[in-house]
């Protein structure tokens, strides 16, 4: 977007207060090319005005979400069907989908990732009864940042970014129980640092 672009958006979306955000994101380093991208600025823009002014890409996605997440009404739904484990059940399909090289997950593959992350939950003491992995989809395409993929049946994250932001949780987790092992270290350089397709994940 060229800034007259990114100023019409915000004055669309916000009025006065959205033209000051942009002003505010031209004059941060690391936000300034952010803004930009229509993602980015979209997700600025939305942000409560309690919320302090994020400074890199991943404090402008995890406000957003965390944002999101605090509506009274969505939260109570999410917990009603996920028991409060939304988060995992999302990075568990962030990682999946990431796995394969796609940013879509077929409607088989994304009940087993819900069924691989319920047995985990319940393996470690979080839940004792696992709902249908359908109900966490439906649930989590109602409320949250995942949509039915129009291509084939299926589902995906409403933007490559929030997959991959999702997914760099889970390459967080393993870097932070595995860099100080020498068998660990080596099995994160063939299964995440030298593949690809784990690079943005990575630089989350």
């Amino acid at each position: 977007l060229s800034e007259d672009q990114q100023i019409q958006i915000a004055i669309a979306m916000r009025g006065d207060a959205g033209a000051k955000l942009v002003d505010q994101a031209w004059r941060t380093a690391g936000v300034r090319e952010l803004v930009t991208i229509p993602l980015y600025l979209a997700v600025l823009l939305s942000l409560p005005e309690h919320v302090a002014f994020p400074t890199t890409k991943e404090e402008v996605l995890r406000q957003f979400v965390s944002a999101h997440e605090t509506e009274v009404s969505l939260m109570e739904a999410l917990y009603s069907v996920t028991q409060g484990f939304h988060q995992d059940y999302l990075e568990g399909l962030a990682v999946f989908t990431t796995r394969t090289s796609n940013t879509a997950i077929a409607d088989s593959d994304a009940r087993r990732s819900v069924f691989e992350t319920e047995a985990f939950l319940a393996d470690n003491g979080q839940i004792t009864i696992k709902p249908e992995p359908g109900a966490i989809l439906d649930m989590l395409v109602s409320n949250h940042l995942l949509m039915r993929s129009s291509d084939v049946p299926g589902y995906s994250f409403q933007h490559q970014q929030f997959q991959e932001w999702y997914a760099s949780h889970w390459v967080e987790h393993r870097i932070v129980h595995e860099v100080n092992d020498l068998k660990g270290r080596e099995a994160l350089k063939a299964e995440v640092f030298n593949l690809p397709v784990w690079e943005e994940a990575i630089l989350f």
